[in-house]
């Protein structure tokens, strides 16, 4: 896990700052916006998938995980077709996103 998640007021921290700072949840909105506009509608970024493919899927995951409640992430339909594209490949379901996922476990 995620050294910054292990501390136990982060989720709530982040939470809070987004409901307070209107910057914030402005930045996030417009980012995913932005991304959701400019993935393809098929495949990955630059042709084969890459880190910034692993980056957008993995960031968007856990937008919608943790800051679901705060994020209508169905105005990004390309976003989680994306992501959906990505979660399906064996190395990203041989990695879940719940502790005690192992760097070895992909190598399977």
């Amino acid at each position: 896990m995620n050294i910054f998640l292990q501390s136990p007021n982060f989720l709530e921290t982040v939470a809070a700052e987004i409901e307070k700072n209107n910057t914030a949840a402005c930045q996030l909105t417009a980012g995913l916006s932005a991304l959701d506009a400019e993935l393809p509608g098929s495949g990955w970024m630059g042709g084969e998938l890459g880190v910034a493919d692993i980056t957008g899927a993995c960031a968007f995951g856990f937008t919608q995980s943790v800051l679901g409640d705060l994020v209508e992430t169905s105005r990004y339909p390309n976003l989680g077709a994306f992501c959906a594209r990505a979660e399906a490949l064996p190395a990203f379901r041989a990695a879940p996103p719940e502790d005690g996922a192992t760097a070895s476990a992909i190598g399977d």
